[in-house]
């Protein structure tokens, strides 16, 4: 089975976030109070991303989910990953594969 590792949309959302508002960012966010309340409003609204919109409710759904509590990884499942992903940081993948690989 071949997926793409964005499971973790709480941490990828805040990521995105911040590297949108301030230009840069690393994997681990830490939020202030005010930083918090910002974040909230940005998911209110609906975000372009590359030429693409994407609806707040996306964002209002996602924002405190993360889908690898839900999955069972398999033995013949390949993680496929690029050490300078800055879309989503390989960081970001807190499930372990059997087979993985990083380019």
């Amino acid at each position: 089975m071949f997926l793409a590792p964005s499971f973790n949309q709480v941490k990828l959302l805040a990521y995105r976030y911040v590297k949108n508002r301030y230009g840069k960012a690393t994997y681990e966010i830490r939020f202030d109070d005010v930083l918090k309340a910002d974040f909230e409003d940005y998911c209110l609204h609906d975000q372009e991303v590359k030429s693409h919109i994407i609806g707040s409710q996306y964002f209002l759904d996602n924002k405190e989910k993360d889908y690898a509590d839900d999955l069972i990884v398999d033995t013949s499942w390949m993680h496929v990953h690029g050490d300078n992903d800055d879309v989503v940081p390989l960081e970001s993948v807190n499930m372990e594969f059997f087979h993985q690989i990083v380019v």
